[in-house]
């Protein structure tokens, strides 16, 4: 079965690759893309099951290397051989991943409030199999207003101090329909830490700049989990934005286009 990502492409200059967390999509990046269009091409997936992505049909325990296949061939048929990686929370996990497994592909990596082998899923989402049924029955059994107003409230509190009610409304509305929980536990469910573990293992010897970003407010991926990888990553440079939420993108999105900026012009 032939499977794919759905994806946009925005600007002109080098190619960067924009990997969204969970549960979001790729509107996620728009501050960032209306800010630094004029200077990269912003490649921009929707993760499966999200932003128009359709649920792949893959084995969880293959999700990241699967998701990272897909997001070098679509670079690749777009004529991006080389490019710059940026991945956010759990696509901070799906691009460490992808450097790993193609690392003749990537000119530079940065991790913002990325995702870790150590991160306790945030909000149950790892859950039992048993329990995971149970709330996709009650999930599947409300109105959508009902969802409407679950999914508004789970991504207010997710996102913290970086909770913008214009932008979180967006993604909050091409996020919620009857799969929402589906789509999140078929992702975080049953991920191959292991895999994970060995790609955060090799950045210390990769040739390729990396940055990595940290939000010390971080209700989703604890800070902890930020100074545990800055502490392996002694290659990196490790930038930490302060009284920042889980999206320094939304709430410091000058000071993190800058980030991108300098991290690739310094190169």
């Amino acid at each position: 079965m032939h499977q794919s990502l759905n994806y946009n492409i925005i600007g002109k200059g080098p190619p960067i690759l924009l990997i969204h967390g969970i549960p979001s999509t790729a509107s996620l990046w728009g501050p960032l893309i209306s800010l630094l269009s004029d200077k990269f091409t912003f490649v921009s997936i929707n993760l499966p099951g999200f932003g128009g992505s359709p649920k792949l049909n893959i084995n969880p325990q293959n999700s990241l290397q699967d998701i990272a296949n897909l997001s070098v061939k679509i670079m690749i048929e777009n004529g991006f051989e080389k490019f710059h990686l940026i991945g956010h929370s759990f696509g901070g996990a799906v691009a460490t991943t992808l450097s790993y497994v193609y690392p003749e592909n990537i000119v530079s990596l940065i991790l913002s409030c990325p995702f870790t082998p150590n991160t306790q899923v945030p909000f149950n989402f790892g859950m039992s199999n048993t329990f995971f049924k149970i709330s996709n029955s009650i999930w599947n059994k409300l109105n959508n207003y009902s969802r409407n107003k679950l999914t508004e409230l789970g991504v207010k509190r997710a996102y913290g101090l970086g909770y913008l009610k214009e932008r979180a409304d967006v993604i909050s509305q091409e996020i919620c329909d009857e799969f929402l929980l589906e789509n999140i536990y078929s992702l975080l469910s049953n991920f191959n830490k292991n895999l994970l573990e060995q790609a955060y293992n090799s950045l210390s010897e990769k040739n390729f700049k990396i940055t990595i970003i940290g939000a010390d407010n971080d209700k989703v991926i604890p800070y902890k989990n930020f100074i545990e990888i800055q502490k392996k990553l002694l290659n990196s440079n490790a930038i930490t934005i302060k009284n920042c939420g889980h999206t320094p993108m939304w709430q410091y999105s000058e000071l993190f286009a800058q980030i991108i900026n300098s991290h690739i012009n310094d190169i």
